[in-house]
């Protein structure tokens, strides 16, 4: 019972930090991560990301060199940065209308041969 009540008890301070640093720095990292991406639903997900990443590297929060504010900033500009080398290279528009179109001829040439 009392490793259960002491589980409860770190889960409620670790909500309780997630809250509290939310709560004085979430409007300066949803503007900032806004500022990144240009999406304001992206940058919700970053700022969650965000805090979860300083929730699981406490070194992050209690350092007391600089200010968390500006650490918190640091981190959010890396989970932009992952996001941005995760999504898959976009393909370049004209190429693939000219592979279109280039398909299309091809198209038509074979359907003359037969």
């Amino acid at each position: 019972m009392t490793i259960l009540w002491s589980r409860a008890q770190r889960a409620t301070s670790h909500e309780t930090l997630i809250r509290v640093l939310y709560l004085e720095h979430g409007n300066a990292l949803l503007a900032y991560a806004t500022r990144l991406t240009g999406d304001r639903t992206t940058a919700e997900s970053v700022v969650q990301e965000t805090l979860v990443r300083a929730w699981r590297h406490p070194e992050i929060i209690t350092d007391p060199e600089g200010s968390l504010r500006g650490r918190l900033l640091m981190l959010a500009r890396g989970v932009v940065t992952d996001r941005d080398e995760e999504k898959p290279a976009q393909p370049d528009k004209a190429a693939l209308d000219d592979r279109s179109r280039l398909s299309l001829r091809a198209s038509a040439a074979l359907s003359k041969r037969t």
